[in-house]
């Protein structure tokens, strides 16, 4: 699993890029943020935190891949490693199907009602947005930065949820 997206930081403040969340759940499935000069990084449940700054009013392509052969996390910035990690054996293999992912905010759904969380909105500017079904090594993820997801892309996330 690869997912990437890049992003334009206007005002230091806590943000959100991506949540993804299984039905019924709080916990974080997949998801990006970042805090007090942190990113921080989601799987399965697990938060990984990651000493990383993105410098306001730049463009900053961020990364997460995942391998379930190798059970491996990776946050890349930039076409940089800034974490690799291995993934508890007992954590899932997979996403779990029909969840709910929010871009530039987190959320909770409860009793089939979506709940935006405040105080991590996302202020500046967000685009590409995508996701591959396969682990990208840092290169490829380069190598594609403009190349559309097989499992989400910017044109059909643009189109589904009208952003």
């Amino acid at each position: 699993l690869s997912v990437c997206v890049d992003l334009w930081r206007q005002i230091v403040t806590s943000w959100t890029a991506f949540v993804y969340k299984k039905p019924g759940e709080l916990d974080i499935e997949l998801g990006l943020a970042g805090k007090g000069g942190n990113l921080k990084a989601w799987l399965f449940g697990t938060e990984w935190t990651v000493a990383y700054d993105l410098p306001l009013q730049q463009w900053h392509t961020v990364c997460l891949t995942w391998s379930n052969r190798s059970r491996e996390l990776q946050l890349i910035v930039n076409g940089t490693v800034g974490l690799r990690d291995h993934v508890h054996d007992s954590a899932p293999s997979n996403l779990a199907p029909n969840g709910t992912l929010t871009l530039g905010v987190s959320h909770s759904v409860i009793g089939g009602i979506m709940d935006i969380e405040t105080g991590t909105n996302f202020i500046g500017e967000m685009t590409m947005f995508r996701m591959w079904r396969q682990e990208l090594s840092p290169q490829q993820l380069v190598d594609l930065k403009c190349v559309s997801g097989n499992v989400v892309t910017w044109i059909q996330t643009l189109i589904n949820n009208k952003l």
